[in-house]
């Protein structure tokens, strides 16, 4: 019946004469030669035709082919709507989701592209938007773009109170011991945002690190880090100081000890209200805010410079969790008021091509820091969301 239903559109008939020039056909009758019973529609059909003699696009009777409709079609695509919403390929297959439910051939029958119903797709060439909101993401659910790192190599100055000791770990391995007495031991680290990072997305920053001796108490990473876009687009700008707090549990244990690196604005707000006084450098909070391995932290209270401007600043001691001092007077009085910021690099301004420099340093003397053994850095690097393809150019602009 499928057959003698496509061969309507294909096939041409023998048509008397008379019929044919005094006839107006109106139905094909399709009948198969085994027929005992008119009304079964497996042996016998009845397909209207429209006033022309041709079938209606959409009749009950006009079964086609999806090539004769595309050729029949004024413009052929398909346009969905809100009621019915999207056209659906499902698979009819009572043998599983493997097998394919969309392929592409090229002009010889080979085939090209190919998607199963289980969403395993294969193509031997795949053009994506060249501007930099198009990409990949990853879980069908809650799509999302996925995370990636800067890496980098971190180096030690050649000689200097600061540079930690290149000291035995493990075997014959050694890394670099940043020790337990002797204050500021630091390294460095240059990091060069990839091409595929995905514009405006905020970075993280860790600390690689483990210890060779069974430990107790806190280590306490910090982070110094400037940041400028390339092609003479901008300068590196006065580092923001980045702290980290981790404990390990025991020696040779891993640890990723990671802390916020940029953000909207290169700013972190806080919803807990601060107040401070004209002339004063004593940071009050209403609730629990501070911590102490916030000293040296850069940070913004908005509207306490001079003439109500935001005053940017550090906080270089620590009293309690509801008091800290800050590197500089306030010029102006805020009272109770969620005006409380962390300072970071500013998301925005983060580009490819950009470079971030860090210096990732320890003080064994500061008060939140309490590790009883000597921390071994292995290395440190950057959390970024990639967009999981290339730019299209290699220098800026990229996405043109």
């Amino acid at each position: 019946m499928a057959l003698a239903k496509q061969a309507i559109l294909t096939d041409s008939f023998t048509v008397e004469q008379n019929i044919a020039e005094n006839g107006l056909l109106r139905a094909y009758l399709i009948i198969a030669g085994r027929i005992t019973d008119l009304t079964n529609t497996d042996d016998a059909i009845f397909i209207e035709v429209d006033k022309f003699g041709t079938m209606p696009m959409g009749s009950s009777g006009g079964v086609t082919t999806l090539q004769q409709a595309y050729i029949n079609s004024i413009i052929p695509q398909i346009t969905t709507t809100d009621a019915l919403g999207a056209l659906t390929i499902k698979n009819g297959s009572t043998t599983g989701n493997t097998n394919n439910v969309f392929v592409i051939q090229n002009t010889g029958g080979t085939i090209t592209s190919k998607i199963t119903s289980d969403g395993i797709g294969t193509f031997e060439g795949l053009t994506l938007a060249k501007e930099s909101t198009g990409g990949i993401k990853i879980d069908t659910t809650t799509p999302a773009y996925g995370w990636n790192d800067l890496i980098g190599k971190i180096q030690a100055r050649t000689g200097g109170a600061t540079v930690p000791t290149f000291a035995s770990y493990i075997g014959n391995i050694y890394q670099w011991s940043f020790g337990t007495v002797g204050g500021v031991t630091e390294v460095f680290n240059e990091l060069h945002i990839r091409h595929d990072y995905v514009l405006n997305t905020d970075m993280y920053i860790h600390a690689h690190w483990s210890t060779a001796l069974a430990p107790t108490g806190n280590v306490n990473w910090m982070f110094d880090a400037t940041y400028s876009k390339g092609y003479n687009q901008d300068v590196f700008n006065s580092p923001v100081v980045i702290p980290v707090l981790q404990t390990s549990v025991s020696a040779y244990r891993h640890m990723i000890a990671e802390s916020q690196l940029s953000a909207a604005n290169g700013l972190i707000a806080s919803a807990v209200n601060v107040s401070i006084t004209s002339g004063n450098n004593i940071l009050t909070s209403a609730s629990a805010l501070f911590n102490s391995y916030d000293i040296g932290r850069t940070i913004r209270i908005v509207g306490a410079g001079a003439g109500g401007a935001d005053l940017d600043t550090t906080i270089t001691a620590y009293a309690s969790t509801t008091g800290v001092t800050v590197a500089d007077n306030a010029s102006t009085t805020i009272t109770n008021s969620p005006n409380f910021r962390y300072r970071v690099l500013n998301s925005s301004l983060l580009e490819v091509d950009g470079i971030l420099i860090i210096r990732g340093w320890r003080d064994s003397n500061r008060t939140a820091d309490t590790l009883n053994v000597a921390p071994f850095l292995h290395t440190i690097d950057v959390h970024y969301q990639s967009i999981n393809i290339n730019t299209k150019n290699k220098n800026y602009p990229f996405y043109t």
